[in-house]
C-alpha cells in the first residue's frame, strides 16, 4: 500500500513539473503584440532607383548615385528592414533579390498577389474580373470581425478596386475619382472636399488616375481621424510619369515620397499608444527595364521581375527581443501579406501559393 501511494505521489509530482515547465515555456514563448499597419505601395518603382538612387544622370540632369529617399533610408537602418537590394555598395543591408509572384510584371497580377498571398498564375492583364482570392482585408473583416470602418483604401488608380476584397467590399475607400465608400454623409464630408478639388485638378499628361497628393493628404486624414486597424495607400504617379519616359518626372515623385514618410512617422509619434502600435510596410507591384528600356515592363523585359520592400515596424514591436529580418537567397511579393498579418499580432496565414514556395512567410521575424 506504501508502494502505491508513493507511485501516485510521484505522479503527481511528474505531472505538477511538466505543467510547471510547460507554463514557463508557454511564458517565454514570442508573441507579437496586437498592432495596426500601413501599407503603401508605389507604382513601378525599380529597386536601382530606391537602394542606390539616381541611375540616368544624362536624362535627370544630375549626378548618379545622388539620394531620392534620404530620410526613409536614415529611418529605415536606424529601425526597420529592407529588402530587394542586390548591391554590396548599397545603403540596404540585406542582399538577397525580391521578385514578383505572377509571370507577367504587370500591376494588377501584382497587387493581387501583395493583398492575397497567393501566386497569380491566371490574370495576366490589368483588367481581370474581381480577385478569386481572399485577402488580407478579407480576413479582417470577415475572420477577425474587424470593424470595417477601421479598414480602410485610398487609391490614385481605379483598377485596384478590383483586388482589395474577395468579398462584399464592406471596406471603406476612395478610389480614383469615385466616391468615398463606407462612411456616413457626415463622416465622408471632409474627404468629399479633398476629392472635389481632385477632381477639378486632374492631370493632362496621362488619363483615369488622381493626382498622388490627393490620396495621400486623404489617407493622412483617415489615420488621424479613425485610428484605422489597416490603412492602404496606392500611389501611380511614378508608373504614370515612366510611361511617358520622363525620367525627372519619376524622380520627383521618389522625392516627394521622401516628404509623406516622415510626415507618416511624425504624425505616429503624436498618437501616443496607437502611434506606437502602427508599423508601415513599403513596396511595389513590379520594376521596369534597364536603361533604355526603363519606361516598359512585362514579361519581355527580365528586369521588371525585381522589386522591394521596406518595413518599419511599430515601436512596440521592435521592443520584442530577437526581432530580426528573416534570411532568405529569394524574396517575393506572396511575402507581404505574412509580414501585414505578423506586424498586426496575427498569425499569419498559411496560403498554397504555387510558387516556388509552399506559402509566402514574414519578411520579419521574432526569435
Amino acid at each position: 500500500m506504501h508502494h502505491f501511494k508513493s507511485k501516485i505521489l510521484a505522479l503527481f509530482a511528474l505531472l505538477f513539473l511538466d505543467g510547471f515547465i510547460s507554463g514557463k515555456a508557454a511564458l517565454a514563448a514570442p508573441t507579437a503584440p496586437s498592432g495596426n499597419v500601413i501599407l503603401i505601395t508605389l507604382d513601378g518603382v525599380r529597386y536601382r532607383e530606391i537602394f542606390k538612387g539616381v541611375q540616368m544622370s544624362k536624362k535627370a540632369g544630375e549626378k548618379k548615385g545622388s539620394s531620392l529617399i534620404p530620410d526613409i533610408e536614415k529611418i529605415i537602418q536606424a529601425n526597420g528592414f529592407s529588402f530587394g537590394n542586390k548591391w554590396k555598395d548599397s545603403w540596404g543591408k540585406t542582399r538577397s533579390p525580391m521578385v514578383i509572384s505572377n509571370k507577367i510584371a504587370l500591376s494588377q497580377p501584382g497587387y493581387t498577389s501583395i493583398l492575397s498571398g497567393v501566386f497569380e498564375e491566371k490574370c495576366r492583364e490589368n483588367g481581370c474580373p474581381n480577385t478569386p482570392h481572399e485577402t488580407v482585408i478579407d480576413r479582417l473583416i470577415l475572420k477577425e470581425k474587424t470593424d470595417p470602418k477601421k479598414v480602410a483604401t485610398f487609391a490614385s488608380w481605379d483598377l485596384i478596386d478590383r483586388v482589395l476584397e474577395k468579398g462584399a467590399q464592406t471596406a471603406v475607400r476612395s478610389i480614383e475619382f469615385g466616391p468615398v465608400r463606407g462612411l456616413t454623409p457626415q463622416e465622408s464630408a471632409p474627404f468629399d472636399a479633398i476629392q472635389a478639388q481632385a477632381l477639378v485638378d486632374r492631370p493632362t499628361r496621362w488619363g483615369g488616375s488622381r493626382w498622388d497628393k490627393y490620396t495621400f493628404e486623404m489617407g493622412h486624414l483617415y489615420l488621424k481621424t479613425f485610428q484605422p486597424k489597416f490603412l492602404y495607400m496606392m500611389f501611380v504617379e511614378p508608373d504614370e510619369y515612366a510611361h511617358k519616359k520622363d525620367y525627372p518626372g519619376y524622380l520627383a515623385t521618389l522625392r516627394d515620397f521622401n516628404s509623406r514618410f516622415v510626415q507618416l512617422v511624425d504624425t505616429l509619434k503624436s498618437m501616443g499608444s496607437y502611434g506606437a502600435n502602427t508599423s508601415i510596410v513599403v513596396t511595389t507591384d513590379h520594376g521596369r527595364g534597364r536603361g533604355l528600356l526603363f519606361p516598359k515592363h512585362s514579361r519581355e523585359w527580365l528586369d521588371s521581375r525585381y522589386i522591394w520592400a521596406l518595413v518599419l515596424p511599430s515601436e512596440n514591436f521592435r521592443k520584442q527581443a530577437g526581432i530580426r529580418a528573416t534570411e532568405d537567397d529569394r524574396f517575393f511579393h506572396v511575402d507581404i501579406r505574412p509580414t501585414l498579418e505578423k506586424l498586426m499580432g496575427l498569425e499569419p496565414s498559411k496560403i498554397s501559393t504555387g510558387g516556388r514556395r509552399k506559402s509566402g512567410r514574414s519578411l520579419v521575424t521574432v526569435d
